[in-house]
């Protein structure tokens, strides 16, 4: 399971209007659910500026430990 949540947010987000925060979350889900369906991982939920994430549930994959690492990783970047 991935769990994120972003450093500072809400002291960010009290300083933009919220059309501004409204953009930034919509464009960290667009990219982060286009990775996932890269890396094969499926989307549990977005809670405000929280994504959760999992692989191999409720179908077992092998390498669902890698995936969530490898997902995690380039998660960072974005």
């Amino acid at each position: 399971v991935f769990s994120s949540d972003m450093k500072s947010y809400t002291a960010w987000s009290s300083t933009k209007t919220p059309a501004q925060v409204v953009e930034l979350l919509n464009e960290l889900c667009i990219s982060s659910d286009r990775l996932s369906r890269e890396i094969g991982i499926e989307k549990i939920t977005t809670i405000g500026d929280a994504y959760i994430a999992e692989a191999g549930l409720p179908t077992f994959v092998p390498d669902h430990a890698v995936r969530v690492v490898r997902f995690a990783l380039l998660y960072q970047e974005n």
